[in-house]
């Protein structure tokens, strides 16, 4: 099977099949087809649609995970797993009660009319007195997952703890089916049309700032870099004293459906105990920037002649092909040329 990596986000494909993605510590997915169910004759992957007398059959394990990360003053966790389709639609694993790898091996069916969603996986530690504790969760595009397919798939746990890259990692399978309602019982409605689905990731590299403005007393500044999109906000680190600070810092925003296509970026100086400085802002209209390449850019900001150097790439899951998997290496080699 074909798989990548980047950063904080997870690919993987077989062939021309849909991918998986996921959400997480940089890594490469164990996944394969554990088996292939019927598959009628007409069906076409990508292209297939609902009749008016049909629904979607969901089936997800939770087999197992490994190397958790300990939650309790025993060095142990007791874990379970809350799968999340919308706010009023969630199932739950049993708890695992001190297990830093738990064996649940719990299968879940589901009928649904719409699969234009986001599944939401949450590894949580219990506690008996007090609120659960969230170790990690996994991103699950319903959306992307070919029907008549079983995968099974080991992948690491975003990190929910505080100064904690890795916490563990999960091992699942889910299959989607086309069925007749009528065979069906309890199907839900999702309700995900038009709203929130994760399209793919947005990476910027904060490069370098280019002639700022004294903004202290001794001609320098302290400037840091606010960006931000939707609900989501990152800042570099402040550099003092300082009128060309270099960062070199990258992060990574949910490309979602409902995030727009603009990025604001602001310079600031930076104050202790006060209010910051607003230096100058600039909008980025990440809908004109090519997929899945990396592009260095050098943008003015507004009522300034200070320019900041960013490096954008916008990975949109359903552009990312094999072709565009193989190439993964030499995007990274070209990251790193624009970088020196």
């Amino acid at each position: 099977p074909a798989g990548s990596d980047s950063a904080a986000y997870l690919t993987a494909g077989f062939g021309n099949m849909a991918k998986f993605t996921g959400w997480g510590k940089k890594n490469e997915p164990e996944m394969e087809i554990t088996d292939i169910t019927e598959i009628p004759d007409n069906f076409q992957i990508g292209e297939e649609m609902l009749q008016e007398d049909e629904c979607y059959r969901v089936t997800l394990s939770i087999i197992r995970a490994n190397e958790l990360i300990a939650m309790d003053s025993n060095g142990m966790s007791d874990p379970y797993v809350e799968i999340a389709f919308s706010k009023d639609l969630s199932l739950r694993t049993k708890t695992i009660n001190k297990n830093c790898n738990p064996v649940w091996n719990e299968q879940f069916t589901l009928y649904i009319d719409d699969r234009s969603a986001l599944a939401n996986i949450t590894m949580y530690d219990y506690d008996f007195f007090g609120a659960n504790d969230r170790i990690g969760y996994i991103d699950l595009d319903l959306a992307s997952i070919p029907p008549y397919h079983r995968y099974t798939t080991t992948i690491n746990l975003a990190s929910s703890v505080e100064g904690e890259e890795f916490v563990g990692n999960l091992t699942f399978s889910y299959l989607v089916e086309i069925v007749k309602a009528s065979a069906a019982h309890d199907i839900k409605s999702i309700g995900t049309k038009g709203q929130e689905r994760l399209l793919g990731i947005i990476q910027i590299t904060v490069i370098e700032g280019i002639d700022l403005p004294p903004m202290n007393s001794d001609g320098t500044c302290d400037p840091f870099i606010r960006l931000s999109l939707g609900q989501e906000q990152h800042e570099t680190k402040v550099i003092p004293t300082t009128l060309n600070p270099k960062w070199r810092e990258s992060f990574e925003f949910r490309y979602l459906s409902t995030s727009g296509n603009t990025v604001q970026a602001s310079l600031w100086d930076s104050e202790t105990g006060l209010s910051d400085n607003l230096i100058g802002d600039t909008e980025i209209d990440f809908s004109v920037i090519p997929a899945n390449k990396p592009f260095k850019y050098i943008f003015g900001l507004d009522h300034t002649n200070t320019k900041i150097s960013l490096l954008i790439k916008i990975l949109k899951f359903a552009e990312l092909g094999p072709q565009e998997l193989q190439l993964q290496k030499e995007i990274n080699e070209a990251e790193t040329r624009i970088l020196k």
